[in-house]
């Protein structure tokens, strides 16, 4: 449990329930790469999630939940899923100017930090609208 924010993770899986839906996995996970990362950078992504979570929460809870099966269960063209629909190349220096293309586990570690970030985000947004009410 989040000692700042006590209730995120129970207004996480209320908003998840709240949802009542079960997204299609591959085109929304191609639809979020697709919104989110093309011409962005990270932090343009994220302020871009932020918004959309005060906008639409239940669009952003989908998301979430989308991107939790990715990775329960990361398809094997991961890496050319991202490269194709979100613009992002990861690339490894292996010595001096060069340069090796990022591996399907480094894509899934990519995937996983914004994902745990993105929820984090979600989490505190979340649990200030609940302060607020109280």
């Amino acid at each position: 449990m989040n000692e700042e924010y006590p209730d995120t993770e129970e207004s996480f899986e209320r908003a998840l329930d709240a949802a009542g839906q079960s997204p299609d996995v591959p085109r929304c996970f191609i639809e979020w790469l697709q919104n989110y990362w093309p011409d962005n950078t990270r932090k343009e992504a994220e302020q871009f999630w932020v918004e959309t979570l005060h906008r639409e929460w239940w669009t952003a809870a989908l998301d979430l939940k989308c991107l939790a099966a990715i990775l329960r269960d990361p398809p094997d063209d991961l890496r050319d899923t991202v490269r194709t629909h979100a613009q992002i190349a990861l690339r490894k220096e292996t010595q001096p100017g060069y340069f090796a293309p990022g591996t399907h586990d480094e894509y899934v570690a990519w995937l996983r930090e914004i994902y745990e970030h993105f929820r984090d985000l979600f989490n505190q947004v979340t649990a200030q609208w609940i302060d607020d009410v109280q």
